[in-house]
């Protein structure tokens, strides 16, 4: 389900691409008038609003972020600031609640994925394999994520120009996000934290030439050896991370390099 959420978003970007996003900075911000976890929005009733107001809205924050009131979490091209009806149509169209479906965006999915991993590795449970395997679909739905746009945006209703544009999580924010909690867990298992490193080689061997999820991996990479540093020192283990690392750095030389000479140091 989360591919499939990934796949729409993807679809609609490449039936409407966007040549060139709009500077939002001089954009005028719109305040919440609540606090909660910002959840999603009614598209197409904010669309139809906005179309009829002439007007195009930047929805700074991603989704699951905490808002308390008065925060700016939204930008308007147009100043509205006076218009108090209008601004509590638009707000109107948002949702706040606890609870998270991944049809409301491919984030929770990636989500839950992690938290099985984790769980899989708790003493109780203690079942590496599914750990593993989660790690390999995380992999796998991390690597269709790279096809969109850390800006995403909505054509509904217009014909010309976007309506709404939407801040998706960034790709590095989904690396830590995802794996954090996995790493922290299993660092200390070499079996686990080498098919964590085999998940960022396969998703490095697409993403190789796109040097900002290179550079993220690579950042990534660097913590995850330093917790293999500091956790594993069976000699053995050793040697397979070391295989891992030099496997990595066939896909990207110089980085990967710089990783072995990181990881030897002890």
């Amino acid at each position: 389900q989360t591919k499939s959420e990934i796949k729409t978003i993807i679809k609609s970007q490449q039936e409407a691409p966007l040549k060139n996003l709009p500077d939002f900075t001089d954009w005028h911000s719109i305040n919440s008038q609540t606090e909660g976890y910002y959840k999603g929005v009614h598209t197409d009733k904010l669309c139809t609003l906005l179309s009829a107001e002439e007007i195009e809205l930047y929805i700074t924050v991603k989704q699951g972020y905490f808002t308390v009131k008065g925060y700016p979490f939204l930008k308007c091209n147009k100043d509205i600031s006076s218009n108090d009806e209008l601004i509590t149509k638009i707000l109107s169209c948002f949702i706040f609640y606890i609870e998270e479906y991944i049809s409301d965006h491919y984030r929770y999915g990636l989500t839950q994925i992690s938290e099985i991993a984790v769980k899989a590795m708790s003493p109780g449970i203690n079942d590496p394999g599914t750990a593993v395997k989660a790690i390999d679909m995380l992999s796998i739905l991390l690597i269709k994520r790279l096809s969109i746009s850390d800006i995403n945006y909505s054509f509904k209703h217009s014909k010309d120009t976007p309506l709404l544009y939407i801040h998706e999580t960034r790709f590095d924010e989904l690396l830590h996000d995802n794996f954090t909690p996995l790493r922290n867990y299993a660092k200390g298992d070499a079996y686990v934290m080498t098919n964590v490193l085999e998940a960022f080689k396969n998703i490095l061997f697409v993403a190789h030439e796109n040097s900002a999820a290179r550079e993220s991996l690579f950042n990534y990479l660097n913590a995850i050896v330093d917790d293999i540093n500091e956790h594993v020192t069976n000699e053995y283990d050793r040697q397979e991370i070391n295989n891992m690392l030099k496997s990595i750095a066939r896909i990207s030389k110089q980085q990967g390099d710089t990783l072995l000479a990181r990881f030897k140091r002890q």
